[in-house]
């Protein structure tokens, strides 16, 4: 539960801080569109750093302009797994450009992660990765 509150604060946070094209449905706003609604100002986001696969690092403000669902997970998490395909569903459901489901692996070994994709399938996915060195920075940011 502490970990679902963490993930929407975050989501919450970001979103206050980007600008969403107003492409879905011919609304306002890809907030509005997408149901969401503020009942006071969130905190402001500190930017969650990464890797992808090639160690290559990407922040949550390279996502900028877009509603991001960020996920935590790792290979050895059953309940991570086991909603891996509800994620790739949603995000097939939406241009990366608007909505973009955002998964970042625990894994203490980066190798584990491109099999993992291979075999559920994730082929509209990006594979990113934290070091324990940003997963420490984004326990510090959350007082975990």
């Amino acid at each position: 539960m502490r970990y679902l509150i963490v993930f929407l604060a975050i989501v919450a946070a970001f979103l206050a801080q980007s600008s969403v094209p107003s492409v879905l449905a011919g609304s306002d706003s890809a907030e509005a569109a997408l149901g969401f609604q503020w009942t006071e100002p969130p905190a402001p986001r500190r930017d969650i750093r990464f890797t992808d696969l090639d160690g290559a690092p990407v922040t949550l403000a390279d996502k900028r302009g877009r509603v991001v669902l960020l996920n935590f997970w790792a290979t050895w998490c059953l309940p991570c797994v086991r909603e891996m395909p509800s994620l790739y569903r949603l995000q097939a459901k939406f241009e990366k450009s608007v909505f973009e489901v955002v998964l970042i692996s625990q894994d203490r070994d980066p190798g584990l992660i491109e099999p993992f994709y291979e075999q559920l399938g994730l082929d509209n996915m990006a594979i990113y990765h934290r070091s324990e060195e940003h997963t420490s920075e984004l326990q510090s940011h959350l007082n975990l």
